[in-house]
């Protein structure tokens, strides 16, 4: 072994612990070479992994370190696709096969120190192409012009052959090859292959960088998604000016680079491309590694944290099973360290394995620490108990000296109290459990080798207070805003009259703030000034949490016959003049990126707006325990922006944590044609209450910059004491069938005369399958909470609702 600088020595023990994602090889080694057993952990059940990359120069650095862990997972297919920033791709160029050619010129030397790295010929044959076309970046899968891609044959194949692992799909680039493939599993295969499909997809995201991620997230919001972001300042090209401490930054500069990485360690070393370490996309693998803490990431858990960095569900009652680590994850109070924190263990780790590509020898290289734990790893344990950890059983392959640390992961668990550790370095520790029951301690024991370059092998240590620990599914907020169906703006009678109005804002440009009446309703004039964010009524508006919304819309529907002239003013012959002038100007915030930039009805925008595209409308003077509604109106007849040409099929999306409702600023998607309006009810639980809009494209759309909004108003209702409130509906007499689906479940009803079928679609169209689950929840836990429906009868009408065919 040569040596090595002390940097790479005091690297290893110095800051934490690993998680992530995995990936197992098919290919064996030589049968003639008999290595020792190396595996940190000797029994373990490799996880799959597929690769999407879009073939940018830092995939090409990610590629190399993903093919020298390729011996951790089975690599299930590599497929090149495309990005927002790469729109067609690199399949052109041979820099994958030319990186696979140059990883067979070593294989023979690492499979001496590790028997599972896959063949080169397997890697080429499960190497393909997908989706490369630049117009199918923004679009849904049944309106992409390429289809049934090699790249969307592998992945079906994968998903429904019989292997049950769960298949890792790290989105280098765009995802939407996989979102195709999903698509044509759902709408051309059995229900029980889809049911296969959904229990092994696994999706790490490196951002959306295309349409796809988004797609699949809204249609399939049955599918894991893991959107990560905090990863940008310590492992991407900005890692350098990121908030790691020095020391570790020169792990990953250019010095330590040449020495370990690219200088004297063979054609795959010297291929890395880049001169300082910039691998954006390895997050999405590097957690699936066998270092000990790989599979709680790959099989069972995002959230529990390690080299991949730690999710969280943003949004737990709309998306259940969307996981991001963009808004309130920290460690130590820094969003980055959940990555950072294991840089020094993971290069070294490459490091080593750097050493092996050019190392025939298995004795003249360092190899990782085998890790044993003695006793219960995940069990129950109740307050005040003494919770022996041991890692006294592990060993070293190359027989070196094994240092201990274990370490309470505090910022990641549930339990509020601090958790001192009692340890002497012998690989025996302890801790007192705290009275805190029903939540769950996280401790990792850490175990390294003193070889060149020093070597960490994880144990994760998970322990339930008082009962086993289960978390508990998010409930829908008791202030959610139960939206109606959108309706195309049609005459004065769109606007409620319902109970007694408590404001009305009409948005205007800089004009006088002059008020306008329709259908009896006075809008008050709330005219747009830079810098102010309150309005008439004395609610608020704001475009991120600290600025205003950042412009008026006076060019929407500018005297209406002056645009349209003469007879083209039909659109509009059912408004008043009052109408008119309401729905002629707004305020909107425009985003002016890509569709990939904002994810539709949970918001993942450009860094410079902070936390959304968009604003909040904060409604003020509420009184907590009344029942309100508010009513909105988005207009746009030709949706035409400054500078651009018509795009008719903008939307602007009002939701709150509940629910959301998707508004055509064009309902007809005709030059002209006015837009839409839409209604909710909710009950307030405290003074104020905050709708978000955020600006989006129609199905198909091209573009999604402008959220807009032209009026609105808010009134005070009460429910209607007598009468069957749905007295056209279906009848209780049946069960709850959704689409071609029967739950088996009654079909029950409200004291009101409403049943569930009758609520449930009673928001026909749905815009797509997921909003259509999303209702059917909300719905569904309404009855429950009336105590209408068991929890056992709610669930299967939800699982119904999900392998419907409804708004698909």
């Amino acid at each position: 072994m040569k040596p090595r600088t002390g940097l790479a020595l005091l690297a290893a023990t110095a800051l934490t612990s690993s998680f992530v994602i995995t990936v197992a090889a098919s290919g064996s080694a030589d049968p003639g070479i008999a290595p020792p057993a190396t595996a940190v952990q000797p029994d373990r059940d490799r996880p799959r992994v597929i690769a999407m990359t879009d073939g940018e120069i830092d995939d090409w650095s990610t590629m190399m370190r993903f093919l020298l862990y390729s011996s951790d997972y089975d690599v299930a297919g590599i497929v090149e696709t495309n990005s927002q920033f790469q729109p067609v791709g690199h399949s052109g160029e041979s820099w994958l096969e030319d990186e696979i050619d140059a990883y067979e010129e070593v294989y023979p030397n690492l499979i001496v120190h590790h028997p599972d790295y896959p063949t080169p010929d397997y890697l080429r044959s499960v190497s393909v192409v997908g989706n490369e076309t630049r117009t199918d970046l923004i679009l849904a899968p049944d309106q992409m012009t390429t289809r049934d891609t090699d790249g969307e044959r592998l992945i079906i194949d994968r998903l429904l052959d019989d292997d049950p692992r769960p298949i890792l799909f790290g989105a280098w680039g765009g995802a939407n090859t996989l979102a195709q493939a999903l698509w044509t599993i759902r709408n051309e295969h059995s229900q029980a292959d889809w049911d296969k499909a959904v229990a092994k997809t696994r999706i790490y995201a490196i951002w959306y960088q295309d349409n796809g991620g988004r797609w699949i997230e809204e249609n399939y919001p049955e599918i894991q998604i893991f959107e990560a972001f905090r990863w940008d300042m310590a492992w991407n090209y900005r890692v350098l000016q990121g908030p790691a401490p020095d020391w570790i930054k020169e792990m990953m500069d250019t010095p330590w680079l040449y020495e370990n990485i690219k200088s004297n360690h063979g054609p795959l070393g010297e291929f890395y491309p880049q001169e300082y370490t910039s691998e954006g996309d390895t997050p999405a693998f590097i957690g699936a590694v066998g270092n000990g803490l790989g599979d709680d990431f790959a099989y069972a858990d995002f959230t529990l944290g390690g080299w991949g960095g730690r999710g969280e569900l943003d949004e737990p009652y709309l998306l259940p099973h969307h996981y991001t680590d963009r808004y309130t994850i920290a460690d130590d109070g820094d969003a980055h360290k959940q990555y950072w924190r294991w840089l020094p263990a993971i290069q070294n780790d490459w490091a080593a394995r750097a050493d092996w590509m050019v190392t025939p020898a298995y004795e003249d290289a360092n190899h990782q620490p085998v890790v044993r734990a003695k006793g219960a790893t995940r069990t129950v344990a109740q307050p005040g108990d003494v919770f022996t950890l041991d890692l006294r059983k592990s060993s070293d392959p190359d027989g070196d000296e094994l240092s201990f640390d274990f370490w309470h992961y505090g910022d990641q668990d549930s339990v509020s109290a601090d958790v001192p550790v009692s340890q002497d370095g012998s690989g025996r520790a302890s801790i007192v459990i705290p009275d805190e029951p029903g939540t769950q301690i996280q401790i990792i024991g850490e175990v390294t080798d003193d070889g060149d370059p020093a070597l960490t092998t994880y144990q994760r240590y998970l322990i339930d207070i008082g009962t086993e620990y289960v978390k508990t599914p998010a409930e829908r907020p008791a202030d959610s805003i139960d939206w109606s169906e959108p309706a195309a703006i049609s005459g004065d009678g769109d606007v409620s009259t319902n109970g007694t109005l408590v404001k009305a804002v009409d948005l205007t440009a800089g004009e006088p703030a002059a008020s306008v009446t329709v259908n009896g309703v006075e809008f008050m004039g709330s005219p747009y000034v830079a810098g102010t964010t309150t309005l008439a009524g004395g609610d608020t508006m704001y475009a991120t949490d600290s600025a205003p919304i950042s412009g008026q819309l006076n060019r929407v529907l500018a005297g209406a016959t002056s645009l349209l002239g003469g007879t083209g003013l039909q659109p509009f012959a059912g408004l008043s003049q009052d109408y008119r002038e309401l729905l002629r100007t707004g305020f909107y915030n425009d985003a002016d990126e890509s569709v990939a930039d904002v994810r539709l009805g949970n918001y993942s925008i450009p860094e410079r707006y902070t936390e959304r595209a968009g604003y909040d409308l904060t409604l003020t003077d509420l009184t907590p325990g009344t029942e309100y509604e508010i009513q909105l109106f988005v207009n746009d007849d030709s949706t035409r922006r400054i500078g651009t040409s018509p795009n008719l099929r903008l939307t602007t999306i009002v939701r709150d944590q509940g629910g959301e409702a998707s508004l055509r600023h064009n309902a007809a998607g005709v030059d002209g044609s006015p837009g839409q309006y839409v209604t909710g009810r909710f009950t307030a639980t405290e003074t104020t209450k905050v709708i978000q809009l955020v600006g989006g494209p129609g199905k198909g759309g091209t573009d999604q910059r402008s959220a807009l909004l032209n009026a609105y108003q808010l009134r005070q209702v009460e429910d209607d004491p007598g009468g069957d409130a749905c007295p056209d509906g279906h009848s209780p007499s049946g069960t709850v069938v959704l689409g071609d689906v029967d739950s088996g479940v009654a079909n029950h009803e409200r004291p009101d005369g409403c049943t569930l079928l009758d609520l449930i679609f009673a928001a026909e169209p749905f815009t797509n399958h997921g909003a259509f689950v999303r209702h059917v929840q909300h719905i569904t836990t309404q009855f429950v909470d009336d105590g209408l429906l068991t929890v056992r009868e709610r669930s299967r009408i939800v699982r119904a609702a999900g392998n419907s065919d409804v708004g698909r």
